[in-house]
């Protein structure tokens, strides 16, 4: 559960046995909670390398990887999509395309809000990794939505530029960042994520226009 991204819920277990243990002035099986709760604390750092033990073939650290983008036009026509990739290969029946439900009183940012609120409130399976494109602000964005519905994964977010042309990365953690940079073969399933979701975003923004171009 902890590798699985469920750490507050092995966390808060723990800590519930520690303290009733405590109570019961069954001091020795405290002290072991304690130890295996500061092991916790510390094996974030290692995590990554252990899920390369047993999740995924050769070099790559993830089994599975989604990525979400956001597209429209001045809010008009307002979709996300998100991807997966398995085992560094698209997963097409994963996919998932979302229309925004009110596009004209919201920005990017609550765009990108409602799509991932959206995908955490289903029981799909959890990534290993999560990308968004965008910045800063959407990487904190990710973070708290996880940190809302109590799900610990990593999440990377890649800053493309107006013209599409950069990636600049931003990592939740310090962990995360160390790994992707070196492995080369990582930020490049990364960076075809990126582009995959915008291609997936902008085909569904257009096949809605188009239907709504029909239809007048």
């Amino acid at each position: 559960n902890f590798l699985r991204g469920r750490k507050k819920e092995v966390v808060s277990k723990l800590e519930t046995e520690m303290r009733n243990a405590s109570r019961n002035k069954e001091y020795e099986k405290a002290a072991v909670i304690r130890d295996r709760l500061n092991a916790l604390d510390h094996i974030g750092e290692v995590a990554i390398g252990i899920k390369d033990d047993f999740t995924t073939p050769g070099k790559l650290a993830f089994k599975r990887i989604e990525c979400y983008d956001i597209s429209n036009i001045s809010g008009v026509y307002a979709v996300g999509s998100m991807v997966v990739f398995v085992n560094g290969e698209p997963s097409k029946e994963d996919y998932r395309k979302f229309k925004i439900k009110n596009p004209g009183a919201a920005g990017d940012l609550e765009m990108m809000k409602e799509v991932l609120e959206r995908r955490f409130r289903n029981k799909w399976p959890l990534p290993d990794l999560l990308v968004v494109d965008g910045g800063v602000t959407h990487l904190n964005l990710a973070r708290k939505i996880l940190e809302d519905c109590e799900i610990d994964i990593p999440v990377v977010s890649i800053a493309k530029g107006q013209e599409r042309k950069k990636n600049e990365f931003h990592f939740s953690n310090h962990a995360i960042a160390s790994y992707i940079r070196k492995n080369r073969e990582l930020e490049v399933i990364a960076i075809k994520l990126r582009d995959e979701a915008h291609r997936f975003a902008k085909e569904y923004y257009k096949k809605l226009h188009s239907k709504d171009m029909l239809s007048d």
